[in-house]
């Protein structure tokens, strides 16, 4: 599905005098900082004012060379250490550039490594070979100030957390791609962007812990692009994993704005997900979308905790839950909450080829919403409910369409004692069941209810 987006990026370095004007001089020096109980020997560099475009490669174990380009390092060209165990880049204002890796070594960090470019349009970049590894055994930490800003990763392990911070404003660009079929793993996630239009795309890399971004309002601008958050198996060639949970939120986008679309496939997630879909109020952008799905064919991707979906606002909401190919599966091993119930744009939900090992409880807006239950081929298993099932869909003319016909499973396995409501709210309110009742769509214990439908 991304398959455009996925071949790394390789900086022109003979053009950087078209987008910035280096000039300057940074400062490089080697000195012991206190981290908790010990000290660092750490590579710090600092930046003036200027645009300081430089490159952090290294040379052998514990051993780095700054180098700039159009900028001075400590008034020449370069600066060489060893013994190097963390490092410190910050780059102060100006339009900064911070490559890593230009000579094509693979870096390893024994202790910390972070960047902030400051304020200015900031452009940090891994630019190692495809296979060739950004490796920090401690945390990884990107930051800037004002200004619009990219930051680009490929094959990159990092053990402690990695931390993604532009809250001053400005458009954020941040690309985590494994370069090949190895793929590269961080301790945490976390990703926190101001006002701006963003775009977060990890493809082919597993996280140990959990992940959490952040989206901030929108920029309000009718030519700006949507705020777009993607997790995706990439050309990774097997379903990945975030060991914690998932949270991704979004914001505001209002007038002119563009929308917000999150997806996530092909990863299993051992915690919990819980998604904002962020309110884009200009009808002609196209609402705010989420997906939560399995588009491979390696075997079911897994929620093993509950599923929470909300949304709130005048914008238009589309939320697509499980496999919407027909070629694979979703598994939720809780319960899915989807709650709309302060949004008033209208939506379209579709759940189709997933299963609910919990509650099942989905609120409407007040507008129009549409719920699609297996209205696609199914595939393996169809749509599967293991538990007590409640949809409101509120205000507004409301459809349900249960099962696309016959080979469109829809079981709720829901056990005696339990109960299925649908609910179609206020409004006139259509209900259509295409697959053969006992066939297609199948109640095991529990008597179905129906409220406010024609």
């Amino acid at each position: 599905m991304f398959e455009r987006r996925l071949s790394k990026f390789r900086p022109a370095i003979e053009r950087l005098e078209d987008r910035w004007t280096p000039a300057g001089n940074v400062t490089a020096s080697v000195q012991n900082i206190l981290v908790g109980t010990a000290f660092v020997p750490t590579l710090v560099v600092k930046g003036d004012v200027l645009a300081n475009p430089i490159d952090v490669s290294q040379n052998s174990f514990e051993n780095f060379t700054v180098t700039g380009f159009g900028t001075t390092v400590n008034g020449g060209a370069s600066f060489t250490a060893g013994g190097i165990q963390a490092i410190s880049v910050n780059t102060g204002g100006g339009g900064d550039v911070v490559f890593l890796g230009l000579n094509g070594l693979e870096i390893d960090v024994i202790g910390n490594l972070s960047v902030n470019t400051g304020s200015g349009n900031g452009f940090v970049q891994d630019v190692l070979p495809a296979g060739t590894f950004l490796r920090v055994f401690k945390n990884l930490s990107v930051a800037s100030g004002a200004g619009n800003d990219v930051y680009i990763f490929g094959d990159v392990t990092v053990v402690g957390a990695a931390t993604f911070t532009h809250i001053a404003g400005g458009n954020t660009t941040l690309l985590i791609q494994a370069g090949t079929a190895v793929n590269g793993s961080l301790g945490s996630l976390t990703v926190n962007n101001g006002i701006g239009d963003d775009f977060t795309l990890v493809t082919g890399t597993n996280v140990t812990g959990s992940v959490s971004i952040a989206n901030g309002n929108a920029a309000f601008s009718a030519t700006g692009a949507a705020t777009t958050t993607t997790f995706s198996a990439g050309n990774s060639g097997a379903t990945l994993s975030i060991g914690g949970n998932l949270t991704i939120s979004n914001g505001t986008s209002s007038g002119t704005g563009q929308p917000f679309t999150t997806t996530v496939e092909d990863y299993n997630v051992n915690g919990n997900v819980a998604i904002n879909t962020g309110n884009a109020s200009n009808p002609a952008a196209g609402g705010s979308t989420v997906s939560l799905s399995d588009n491979n064919t390696l075997g079911a991707t897994q929620v093993k905790g509950s599923v929470s979906i909300g949304g709130t606002g005048i914008g238009f909401k589309t939320v697509n839950i499980g496999d919407q190919t027909g070629a694979s599966s979703l598994d939720i091993g809780k319960g899915l909450s989807i709650n709309l119930s302060t949004a008033t744009g209208g939506s379209t939900l579709n759940l189709n080829d997933v299963s609910i090992h919990g509650a099942t409880a989905i609120t409407g807006t007040s507008g129009a919403d549409t719920l699609n239950i297996q209205t696609i081929a199914a595939g393996a298993n169809g749509t599967n409910f293991f538990g007590n099932v409640s949809v409101n869909l509120a205000g507004g003319n409301d459809t349900l369409n249960l099962s696309g016909g016959g080979g469109f499973f829809v079981t709720f396995f829901t056990p005696a004692g339990g109960s299925i409501v649908f609910n179609g709210g206020g409004g006139v309110n259509t209900r259509n069941i295409m697959g053969a009742i006992g066939t297609d769509v199948v109640f095991f214990a529990v008597v179905p209810q129906f409220v406010n439908f024609l």
